[in-house]
């Protein structure tokens, strides 16, 4: 099938892959194709089909392009619009990115995708502007299980012990934009909780100035 790869790789483009023998090592790393990632940087993260897909790490690098197995692992293959992120990415950017998209082409008849997907961004945005509270990350997660109920597929997270949950994820939406606006949340927030946090703890470290107290007496009753 054909991929087309996008992203921080040295020779992004266009590639006729085998389904179900070709890695996704070979695709970013090999000659034939994409040559390794710019910069000898490493690789964070990619998304393996699209927009819509729930993030892949270094440790699914070896999967093979096939549909059931990238499935099972937690993603999809899906339009074969792979994009690859280096080290120097910041994921609640490249989350929000994303998000945006789809809460800019929500047609607005269900109400979890018109208003979560509109608060996601919102949210994301406030993070990053320095303005985060310390319960958006759970009210994020919240938001998302409105529109995507229970366990979202997620890839694995070998260091802290967390399997994969498999695709496709459920609904309460009438087609699955809404559910696509969730992948780069819950596959950031649960890989680089930590980003979040720091973000919102430097806002949180802003010191404050009292007023200053004034030495009139007050009158009471």
């Amino acid at each position: 099938r054909m991929v087309a790869v996008s992203g921080h790789v040295n020779r992004p483009g266009v590639y006729e892959i085998e389904q179900g023998v070709t890695t996704f090592r070979d695709l970013f790393y090999g000659d034939n194709f994409c040559r390794g990632i710019r910069n000898d940087n490493e690789l964070k993260m990619f998304v393996p089909g699209g927009g819509s897909a729930p993030w892949f790490f270094p440790e699914q690098l070896d999967l093979p392009l096939e549909g059931r197995t990238v499935g099972a692992e937690g993603s999809m293959l899906g339009s074969g619009a792979i994009m690859v992120m280096d080290e120097t990415t910041d994921a609640v950017k490249a989350a929000l990115r994303l998000v945006r998209f789809y809460a800019r082409e929500s047609c607005g008849k269900c109400t979890p995708c018109r208003e979560g997907t509109t608060w996601e961004e919102r949210i994301l945005q406030r993070i990053l502007d320095g303005e985060g509270r310390p319960s958006d990350i759970d009210k994020l997660l919240d938001i998302a299980d409105n529109i995507s109920p229970g366990p979202y597929p997620v890839a694995a997270d070998p260091s802290q012990g967390l399997d994969a949950v498999p695709f496709p994820p459920k609904q309460t939406t009438i087609c699955p934009l809404g559910p696509s606006s969730v992948a780069p949340i819950t596959s950031t927030i649960r890989r680089f909780r930590h980003e979040y946090e720091a973000k919102i703890t430097k806002r949180d470290s802003i010191p404050v100035m009292a007023a200053p107290m004034s030495s009139d007496p007050v009158e009471v009753g």
